[in-house]
């Protein structure tokens, strides 16, 4: 590669780097907001799927115009579909264990990271590009550690749910009983997704699950079981023995820990 081509090669991958700290800055904010975790991977992911993903667009937009005109397009589908194998091989390489998250800290922290970037950016716009970046870089690095100082908020012991009970261990993993509170949803799944997952997160920092037991299975705790087993590494599941309702078989392959069945498990354990 010649020295040209190897800077301007350089110089796009530092504009990307830049633009990807920017876009962090901006959105972690919003992320802790809403509860929602942020992958350590974000960025590298970013970089390898864009040229994909732009490949992919253009792949099917080539293919909508052949189909509308009738135009012979074997090797149009033939890519597309290669494409897309590629892309599911990819994302299959995706794991819960690189999801980062951050309890709620003080609101004017939050508010704080994204007015420091517009002002960075604002007086440092005839900085060198690598200078500019190493200061978005710093200001990154300050406020992920002061976001994961912030202290969790909510008590050791939380019942804000009805019959269901949280606790928080000493090393900051979670204990949750659930008494029946899953099923009374009507979407087990969704309630996990858009409620109970943002109020975890929020309010304890953390998507790690010590023990989660079940004292009154049924086809809805199950379901909520396998959903919180999608964002949360859950050491061990502790289900009520009972011959009406049997274990799904889908909690083995989605359970990261052990599964336990035992007889008479009561809240007190």
């Amino acid at each position: 590669m010649k020295p040209s081509r190897l800077h301007a090669f350089t110089q796009a991958i530092l504009r990307f780097c830049e633009a990807q700290l920017i876009a962090t800055l901006i959105s972690l904010p919003i992320l802790v907001w809403w509860g929602l975790p942020l992958s350590l991977f974000a960025t590298a992911g970013n970089l390898i799927f864009s040229p994909l993903i732009t490949l992919f667009l253009a792949f099917s937009s080539f293919l909508f115009i052949t189909e509308l005109f009738g135009l012979p397009n074997t090797y149009l589908a033939g890519g597309l579909d290669m494409l897309t194998s590629l892309l599911s091989y990819l994302l299959s390489y995706g794991r819960k264990e690189w999801l980062v998250c951050f309890a709620l800290p003080p609101t004017m922290l939050l508010i704080s990271m994204p007015v420091i970037t517009i002002v960075i950016l604002r007086y440092t716009a005839l900085w060198h590009l690598t200078h500019r970046s190493g200061m978005l870089i710093v200001i990154l690095v300050i406020s992920t550690l002061a976001l994961s100082v912030a202290p969790p908020y909510a008590p050791l012991t939380d019942t804000t749910f009805k019959k269901l009970t949280i606790t928080r261990r000493d090393d900051g993993t979670l204990d949750i009983i659930d008494d029946g509170h899953f099923n009374r949803k009507g979407s087990p799944a969704k309630y996990v997704q858009f409620e109970l997952r943002p109020y975890l997160i929020k309010h304890y920092g953390t998507t790690n699950i010590h023990t989660f037991t079940i004292l009154r299975p049924s086809k809805r705790s199950y379901e909520a079981a396998l959903a919180l087993a999608d964002t949360f590494v859950i050491a061990s599941l502790i289900i009520n023995e009972t011959k009406r309702m049997p274990p799904d078989t889908q909690l083995a392959s989605k359970i990261d820990g052990k599964i336990i069945i035992e007889r008479n498990v009561t809240a007190a354990s």
